[in-house]
Parts: C-alpha cells; structure tokens; sequence
C-alpha cells in the first residue's frame, strides 16, 4: 500500500487537475466536520473510515496513472480492512487530518517529491500504529 500511495502521490503532484483538488479537499472538509463532535456514534466512525478511504482513492486518481489507478482498485477490499484496522471508536485523530491536508498542500503545489514524501510518512505512521496495536491488549487503533 505504502509503495503504490507514495508513487500515485508523486503523480498526483505532477497531473492533479482544479476538479481533483477540489474532490479531495472535500474529504478532508468532511471529516474536520466530523471530527468536531466530542463523542462518535458508530454510524460517524464509519463515515470517518470511508471518506480517509476516499481521500486516498481520489489522490490516486488524481495521479491520471492507470496502472496504479487500477491497482488500488482491485486491491479495494485489502485496503478496507487495513482502513478498519486503522480506525478506532474514537475516529480519525486530528493528525491524521493533518498529515492528509500536508499531503494535499504538497500535490496543489506540484511538489512532486514532497508529496511522495509527505504519503511516506503518513504510511510509516500507519504502519506503527498497526505494529503497535498488535501486541497490545486494547486493540483500538487511530483512523489514519
């Protein structure tokens, strides 16, 4: 997942179009609102997930890649249950929202390498929290 987000990233940065933009600056948008609630009913925790989910599907379609576009496709259902097992009932933390605003800041600007970078990190993060959780009692883990 790493490899394939970080190069649709980089892509991104390079062919993204004013309509891309906006479509992903949308989930963002939508999971601030969110976020905004001090408690999350169930119903809320699952919007969280599916619209982090759809952030990184409109960043790779925004990278205008087939290969990678149809890539992330067919590993669709691979990335849901990863998405699950990065969402706790708390929902997405605010550095989750920020770590994908840098990463939208970084294609608007067209910084190639600092998009891909920006996604590598968020990855590494994911990956952590994953590694973290596994040994751990409570398996509540943060949206990412």
């Amino acid at each position: 997942r790493g490899d394939l987000e970080c190069a649709a990233a980089y892509y991104a940065a390079l062919r993204r179009t004013p309509e891309d933009i906006c479509a992903i600056q949308e989930t963002i948008d939508q999971m601030r609102a969110i976020k905004q609630s001090r408690s999350l009913s169930e119903d809320q925790v699952d919007t969280l997930r599916n619209l982090s989910h759809e952030f990184h599907r409109r960043l790779v379609r925004s990278s205008k890649n087939s290969v990678l576009i149809t890539a992330y496709e067919n590993l669709f259902e691979l990335l849901h249950i990863s998405k699950q097992l990065t969402i706790s009932n708390s929902g997405i933390s605010y550095n989750s929202i920020l770590a994908h605003e840098m990463i939208l800041y970084k294609v608007i600007h067209q910084d190639c390498e600092g998009a891909r970078t920006c996604m590598m990190e968020h990855m590494e993060s994911v990956r952590e929290r994953i590694e973290h959780n596994e040994g751990s009692e409570d398996h509540s883990i943060q949206v990412v």
